[in-house]
């Protein structure tokens, strides 16, 4: 599957507010479908062969927003 078919795929499935982006360069296909990375290598989601997708959020913690605690 083409990038751009699965960039589509991922835009139009994301959940409303997510507004990290997809890059081609460092996001690469496998077996099962697409591994999306951002522009700074990092984890954005996984859009499979099927057509189901996945979307990772970073947070930030710090010491006072530990958001492992549920605080």
């Amino acid at each position: 599957m083409l990038f751009d078919k699965v960039l589509e795929m991922f835009e139009k499935t994301k959940p409303e507010g997510f507004t990290r982006v997809p890059s081609e360069k460092f996001s690469s296909e496998r077996m099962g479908g697409w591994i999306l990375k951002d522009a700074e290598d990092l984890h954005v989601g996984f859009v499979g062969n099927t057509g189901r997708a996945s979307y990772l959020e970073l947070l930030t913690t710090t010491p006072n927003t530990n958001h492992r605690r549920g605080k």
